[in-house]
């Protein structure tokens, strides 16, 4: 979910009701990107988190390069990248008229980050031009 005030107002409003049954997990996707008034707000409401909530940031970012106030309130966990060949062969199910070639291409160029490559695939099908042998060809 993306990180805006109304969306962790409306988290502070529901904290205070605690969960009958296990934990609260809140997910913000790409924290960085949130704004400067959202991260006063989420600063805010992780110096008062209510008992039994979790809250999951992710990030492509390294963690020099997010602000301080996220650094010193959440634990940090890096996860390896996804191996290319793995990446590859999701793009080509995804996009089967891809090519194994430029699946492959796309999957170096990403790094181990599924969301770039996928950005890429889709920006190539907008392109999307189909030979006989029905195999991708860009414009």
């Amino acid at each position: 979910q993306s990180c805006s005030v109304d969306r962790i107002r409306e988290w502070q409003f529901h904290g205070q009701f605690a969960p009958m049954f296990g934990m609260r997990v809140q997910i913000i996707d790409e924290i960085d990107a949130a704004s400067t008034a959202a991260l006063q707000q989420l600063r805010t409401y992780l110096d008062r988190l209510p008992s039994r909530t979790v809250i999951i940031g992710t990030t492509n970012r390294t963690v020099e390069d997010l602000p301080e106030q996220l650094q010193s309130r959440f634990k940090i966990l890096y996860f390896d990248p996804i191996p290319i060949d793995l990446i590859a062969d999701w793009l080509q199910k995804k996009f089967p008229r891809l090519g194994a070639a430029m699946a492959e291409s796309i999957a170096i160029q990403s790094n181990g980050n599924v969301r770039a490559a996928e950005t890429v695939a889709m920006s190539v099908a907008d392109n999307w031009v189909v030979s006989p042998e029905q195999e991708v060809v860009l414009a």
